[in-house]
């Protein structure tokens, strides 16, 4: 049948990409809660309560056949597997990239998200009388549902594990192309819907007290947060923050389980919301097959907000319960024992993939501005019993063309990747002159460097790739003709809203897995990833960092040029710090960040105006 619908490209790696979608209650996750009972977030005179965490799981899979269970009895198909939408039926039930079974309220959802004001307009647009409905609700990704997770490598190894947290307007499938490329390659990937009003629409199902099978809903809308510095904006982040946090720590306790064998009570599986608390569930085929047991393997990954959301959260874990840490206010805390299981798995070596980092949630209040002073672990040096022949870079930044032509964000986004994020060049270094939160002059903030310091820059060392004294510079890259939604589904579903911006999301998206699969083969998961140049139907090698075009200043002491087959397209910048004389981060923002980080669906047009562009994401 010819489809009228959407669709996405097939996988790059070479194995089949199984799915499972899993809503877990946060009873069954904590320690002294009742059954129905979930977890508040308080900040300020806001409150929310976590019930459950919801997430969707992107592996490597078999490839049995899709209408087989795990115990291997055929699934017993019906005509909704065929005629759903009436178009773009297939030969099995497919996973649908706009939520099952709420698709109506995600669709209405995107309308809302997408500008529409007029309720009676979403309702027509979004209702059975619209064609709209029949084109979208048919989407699907090229994964099999509930596939039999493919064997290990060896006997040994465990497959790469990651967490994806997404961006303004995402969800549980809005990054489900390079998570799935990712799997198909060997990696795990868990990617949360979080419940902090960031998306269009989440719904929570919530198991019914008197015990009936059906259950009870909530929805969570889309909160509007101003895109400018303000009181209300800081306020608005830290809350929708502060949920992300306590997710990601819900989600992590939930991937120990499951690798532990264990099946926390109440979980249901899939669109049907089946309840299975035996373990011969779908989650049994991870147990004991994911890389999360030794300190420094569980794999952090965000987009945009999402990126944000994993430098606070990796920074808050990585500095809790330090003598600073218990002197300022936080977005969120754990209890000793919870914490300390985080903070003896996120070390100097956890890998980190920052995509599109959008930067000014990092900076609104003294709550994250603290720690925007401290470099995150991942480029703080080794010590000498640390380095262990696996010393390679742990952190890899990829930019849209849209975020590298926004100026201000760039500048976050370097100092962010900064050994000394609070400090400045020169023999004695300059603490902000200006405070980031008040734009009040600061009096005698200054610290001399020492005798381990550089006297000249805080990237001393990056753009000569000198690493004598145990530091990994990040790698940091961008994509020309790229736009912000190139990393998500959305420029690949959509491609005539971004003709202009980026006339060939599929390259642009191949970018970004393979330098993802280079780089997480480099820092220790050869054994677990296939490599790219292996991969049967596609050309090249496993090399993409030493093929790119560089910045100007960002050449490598010793490199020559002409060595590599360049990348057309994928560029490598330098880390310097770009120079902001006698201007407090927040005016620099507030004067150029502007409206930043929304997953506007709006044509992004040309590139060139990469400041006002920036406001339509």
């Amino acid at each position: 049948m010819v489809r009228l619908v959407p669709s996405f490209p097939p996988y790059e790696g070479p194995h089949q990409v199984g799915t499972v979608e899993v809503e877990i209650p946060v009873s069954s996750l904590l320690d002294g809660l009742r059954e129905d009972e979930g977890i508040r977030v308080k900040f300020e005179q806001k409150e929310r309560t976590i019930h459950t965490i919801l997430f969707r799981i992107y592996y490597p899979a078999t490839g049995a056949h899709p209408h087989e269970n795990v115990e291997g009895k055929p699934h017993e198909k019906g005509w909704g597997d065929y005629l759903h939408g009436l178009i773009g039926c297939g030969k099995r039930k497919p996973v649908y990239w706009v939520p099952e079974p709420y698709q109506n309220e995600f669709l209405k959802a995107y309308l809302r998200f997408g500008g529409l004001s007029k309720e009676w307009l979403v309702n027509w647009i979004g209702g059975r009388a619209s064609l709209l409905p029949h084109f979208l609700n048919n989407i699907t990704i090229p994964a099999i549902a509930n596939s039999p997770l493919e064997k290990q490598p060896s006997t040994t190894s465990h497959f790469p594990t990651m967490i994806f947290s997404h961006g303004l307007g995402g969800s549980r499938l809005a990054y489900s192309h390079i998570c799935s490329n990712l799997a198909s390659y060997g990696v795990v990937v868990f990617a949360p819907e979080h419940r902090d009003g960031s998306g269009p629409v989440s719904i929570i199902r919530k198991k019914n007290a008197n015990g009936e099978k059906e259950f009870t809903t909530e929805s969570v809308p889309y909160v509007n947060i101003p895109h400018n510095l303000t009181e209300e904006m800081s306020e608005g982040r830290d809350y929708q923050l502060s949920t992300r946090l306590t997710e990601l720590s819900l989600l992590y306790k939930a991937v120990q389980s499951i690798n532990a064998g264990i099946i926390p009570k109440g979980t249901i599986f899939g669109p049907e919301g089946e309840e299975v608390d035996k373990d011969d569930s779908q989650l049994s085929m991870f147990r004991d097959k994911l890389d999360v047991k030794t300190p420094g393997r569980v794999i952090w990954a965000g987009h945009s907000f999402g990126a944000a959301t994993m430098v606070q959260f990796i920074k808050s874990i990585y500095y809790m319960g330090s003598e600073e840490w218990k002197t300022q206010a936080q977005l969120f805390t754990l209890k000793e024992h919870e914490a300390a299981e985080l903070r003896s798995q996120i070390t100097k070596k956890s890998p980190l993939l920052l995509l599109d980092l959008w930067s000014l949630s990092l900076l609104g209040s003294k709550r994250t501005y603290w720690l925007w002073k401290k470099p995150l672990p991942q480029v703080i040096p080794l010590d000498t019993g640390e380095k262990d022949g696996e010393d390679a870079c742990r952190l890899l930044t990829i930019m849209s063309q849209q975020f590298y032509t926004w100026k201000e964000n760039m500048w976050a986004v370097k100092w962010v990747l900064s050994r000394n994020p609070g400090l400045r060049d020169g023999a004695v270094r300059e603490i902000f002159d200006y405070d980031p939160i008040t734009g009040k002059e600061i009096d005698t903030l200054t610290s001399s460097t020492t005798a381990s310091e550089s006297a000249t820059s805080a990237h001393e060392g990056e753009v000569t790739g000198e690493n004598n004294d145990g530091y990994r510079p990040p790698k940091l890259y961008y994509i020309k003709q790229s736009a912000h939604l190139s990393q998500s589904d959305f420029n690949l579903l959509f491609p005539i809203m971004f003709r202009k911006a980026a006339p060939d999301p599929q390259k642009v998206l191949g970018l970004n897995i393979r330098a993802a699969v280079q780089w997480l083969r480099e820092a220790g998961f050869r054994q677990g990833l296939a490599p790219y140049g292996q991969v049967e139907g596609q050309s090249g090698d496993d090399e993409i960092f030493g093929c790119a075009e560089v910045e100007e200043g960002a050449e490598v002491k010793g490199e020559k040029k002409g060595e590599k087959k360049v990348l057309e397209g994928w560029v490598r910048l330098g880390l310097h710090e770009e120079k902001i004389k006698k201007k407090a981060v927040k005016e620099a923002v507030r004067e150029g960040m502007g409206a930043g980080g929304e997953a506007d669906l709006e044509a992004e047009g040309d590139l060139e105006e990469g400041r006002e562009r920036s406001n339509k994401i």
